[in-house]
């Protein structure tokens, strides 16, 4: 794209060169990958069951809740979920080639420049927080009450998800 003769091409390809993402990012990004795969899954697994019962949804919610746990609470950033203006992210600008001169349609309050890599630094521990503080929030079924649902459904009697301490205490 760099060596096009047509102008339009070469300017794509200037942008495009710009923006790859680097290697750390790539890494980031597969951490990410994993983590996700569980959300797949279980919204594959709840979606194809004709009764999502709440033993299902327990049992489904309590293994992802174990491989996201945070590690360590003390810099991740807590999140206010109730106001949906802080939840999402949608001031957020694409700063572009200083050359490219498309002009947003409202003004935003935050920027991120795309042509420079952005910090990556504890990002899967944020993410992974950021995921259990809402299922925490959304999804929020008393333990006892999870768990007797799930110990009276035949299908997860066992309660393999569950921890030694919860075995016992049930």
């Amino acid at each position: 794209m760099l060596i096009d003769l047509d102008l339009s091409t070469r300017h794509d390809g200037k942008r495009l060169k710009n923006i790859n993402l680097t290697e750390n990012e790539w890494q980031e990004i597969s951490k990410l990958i994993i983590i996700l795969e569980d959300f797949a899954g279980a919204t594959e697994y709840l979606g194809g069951s004709k009764y999502a019962t709440i033993s299902l949804m327990y049992s489904v919610l309590a293994i992802i809740k174990q491989k996201i746990l945070p590690d360590d609470d003390s810099n991740v950033e807590d999140i206010d979920l109730t106001n949906l203006n802080i939840a999402f992210d949608d001031d957020v600008g694409y700063e572009d080639a200083p050359e490219d001169e498309s002009i947003s349609e409202q003004p935003k309050r935050r920027k991120i420049n795309i042509n420079t890599s952005q910090n990556c630094t504890d990002l899967e521990k944020c993410v992974k927080a950021a995921l259990y503080q809402s299922i925490n929030h959304y999804w929020e079924v008393s333990q006892e009450q999870g768990m007797l649902a799930t110990l009276l459904d035949p299908r997860f009697k066992e309660l393999r998800f569950a921890s030694n301490s919860l075995h016992i205490r049930t």
